[in-house]
């Protein structure tokens, strides 16, 4: 909701979120940046926002083609600079992006610890030179804030139980 504030509040409020994009895209020079989102009406706003980097974008209702060409643009092309996945789509099957990519920022958080560290996962894996910056956009007085403390909680209960396979086989 608060990168499509304009929609839901009938053009009286506008979102800040494209600012900040702007500013990390500044901060990165001419590096790459992930975006992360939840809703195909984000990937939508970000593709229409973000043109002037080039963006790409992956979203359900992507086919598996458009998808893999998306990830090719944004590994061999350097006019694209952005790339915006929406977790759900793109959990699972792109790889890639950390050949070129190291910093990312979540625009919309999962619900899941596992959909959050699936997501960071695109970034922190073999091939990746460079350290990981995760950024996480959260806006005042939304459900935001509580859907990270909701996710920061699930992963600390995950780590406390799942701590390696030898602390695994010392709880039972």
């Amino acid at each position: 909701i608060p990168a499509n504030s304009e929609h839901f509040s009938g053009g009286e409020v506008d979102s800040t979120i494209f600012d900040l994009i702007d500013e990390i895209m500044d901060e990165l020079g001419n590096e790459k940046l992930v975006l992360f989102t939840r809703y195909r009406m984000t990937n939508k706003r970000v593709e229409e926002k973000c043109a002037k980097y080039g963006v790409r974008v992956i979203y359900g209702g992507v086919s598996a083609k458009q998808q893999q060409d998306s990830i090719d643009t944004c590994v061999n092309d350097p006019s694209c600079r952005m790339i915006a996945l929406q977790v759900q789509a793109a959990g699972f099957g792109v790889d890639s992006l950390q050949s070129v990519c190291k910093d990312a920022l979540f625009i919309e958080l999962p619900y899941t610890a596992a959909a959050f560290e699936q997501a960071e996962a695109r970034l922190h894996r073999g091939g990746q030179k460079g350290n990981v910056n995760i950024r996480i956009a959260l806006a005042e007085k939304t459900i935001q804030n509580y859907i990270w403390q909701m996710v920061r909680g699930k992963s600390a209960l995950i780590n406390l139980c799942i701590r390696g396979s030898t602390a695994l086989q010392d709880s039972v």
